[in-house]
Protein backbone atom coordinates (compact mmCIF):
# COMPACT_ATOMS: atom_id res chain seq x y z
CA UNK A 1 0.00 0.00 0.00
CA UNK A 2 1.33 3.42 -0.90
CA UNK A 3 0.17 6.91 -1.75
CA UNK A 4 0.84 10.58 -1.18
CA UNK A 5 0.46 12.05 2.28
CA UNK A 6 1.25 15.34 3.99
CA UNK A 7 4.04 15.00 6.53
CA UNK A 8 5.01 17.84 8.87
CA UNK A 9 8.46 18.92 10.01
CA UNK A 10 9.71 21.26 12.69
CA UNK A 11 13.13 21.89 14.19
CA UNK A 12 13.86 21.06 17.78
CA UNK A 13 16.99 22.46 19.39
CA UNK A 14 19.38 20.52 17.18
CA UNK A 15 17.62 18.21 14.73
CA UNK A 16 14.45 18.13 12.64
CA UNK A 17 11.37 16.33 13.95
CA UNK A 18 9.02 14.59 11.54
CA UNK A 19 5.31 14.25 12.35
CA UNK A 20 3.19 11.53 10.77
CA UNK A 21 -0.29 10.68 12.08
CA UNK A 22 0.38 12.79 15.22
CA UNK A 23 3.46 10.74 16.14
CA UNK A 24 6.86 12.45 16.35
CA UNK A 25 10.03 10.92 14.92
CA UNK A 26 13.67 11.93 15.32
CA UNK A 27 16.61 11.03 13.09
CA UNK A 28 18.30 7.87 14.28
CA UNK A 29 20.85 7.37 11.47
CA UNK A 30 21.84 9.05 8.22
CA UNK A 31 23.40 7.06 5.42
CA UNK A 32 24.22 8.86 2.14
CA UNK A 33 20.93 10.43 1.00
CA UNK A 34 18.74 8.28 3.28
CA UNK A 35 17.55 9.02 6.81
CA UNK A 36 16.37 6.41 9.27
CA UNK A 37 13.91 7.81 11.82
CA UNK A 38 12.82 6.37 15.17
CA UNK A 39 9.86 7.29 17.32
CA UNK A 40 10.71 10.20 19.59
CA UNK A 41 9.28 8.13 22.48
CA UNK A 42 11.71 5.27 21.76
CA UNK A 43 13.46 5.50 25.11
CA UNK A 44 10.43 6.41 27.21
CA UNK A 45 8.13 3.60 25.98
CA UNK A 46 10.64 1.34 24.24
CA UNK A 47 8.69 2.09 21.07
CA UNK A 48 9.88 0.24 17.97
CA UNK A 49 8.19 2.41 15.29
CA UNK A 50 10.57 3.36 12.45
CA UNK A 51 10.60 5.31 9.18
CA UNK A 52 13.02 5.53 6.27
CA UNK A 53 13.14 8.63 4.06
CA UNK A 54 14.97 9.50 0.86
CA UNK A 55 14.08 12.12 -1.70
CA UNK A 56 10.31 12.54 -1.73
CA UNK A 57 9.64 9.01 -0.41
CA UNK A 58 8.86 7.92 3.13
CA UNK A 59 8.72 4.24 4.06
CA UNK A 60 6.81 3.16 7.17
CA UNK A 61 7.88 -0.09 8.82
CA UNK A 62 4.61 -1.93 9.41
CA UNK A 63 6.13 -4.67 11.56
CA UNK A 64 6.98 -2.14 14.28
CA UNK A 65 3.91 -0.28 15.52
CA UNK A 66 3.69 2.33 18.26
CA UNK A 67 2.95 1.00 21.74
CA UNK A 68 1.68 4.35 23.10
CA UNK A 69 -0.88 7.02 22.15
CA UNK A 70 0.05 9.81 19.68
CA UNK A 71 2.42 12.29 21.31
CA UNK A 72 2.25 15.47 19.21
CA UNK A 73 0.44 18.21 21.17
CA UNK A 74 1.88 21.22 19.38
CA UNK A 75 0.46 23.47 16.71
CA UNK A 76 0.76 22.53 13.06
CA UNK A 77 0.94 26.26 12.30
CA UNK A 78 4.61 26.23 13.35
CA UNK A 79 5.37 23.16 11.21
CA UNK A 80 6.43 22.92 7.59
CA UNK A 81 4.14 20.64 5.55
CA UNK A 82 5.59 18.47 2.80
CA UNK A 83 3.80 16.16 0.37
CA UNK A 84 5.64 12.83 0.25
CA UNK A 85 5.04 9.48 -1.36
CA UNK A 86 4.38 7.18 1.62
CA UNK A 87 4.82 3.43 1.29
CA UNK A 88 4.32 0.71 3.87
CA UNK A 89 6.92 -2.08 4.14
CA UNK A 90 7.13 -5.10 6.43
CA UNK A 91 10.90 -4.60 6.80
CA UNK A 92 13.52 -2.15 5.58
CA UNK A 93 16.46 -3.19 3.43
CA UNK A 94 19.78 -3.53 5.25
CA UNK A 95 21.93 -0.39 5.38
CA UNK A 96 24.34 -1.80 2.81
CA UNK A 97 21.53 -2.94 0.48
CA UNK A 98 19.57 0.25 -0.22
CA UNK A 99 20.81 0.83 -3.78
CA UNK A 100 17.47 -0.27 -5.26
CA UNK A 101 15.79 2.66 -3.48
CA UNK A 102 17.42 5.29 -5.72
Amino acid sequence: MSGSSIVYFYHSRKYPILILNNYEYKIETRKADKSFWCCKAKDRYRCKARLLSWGKTLSVKTSANHNHPPDFNGSFEKCTPQLLNVEYLETFPKYRDTSHLN
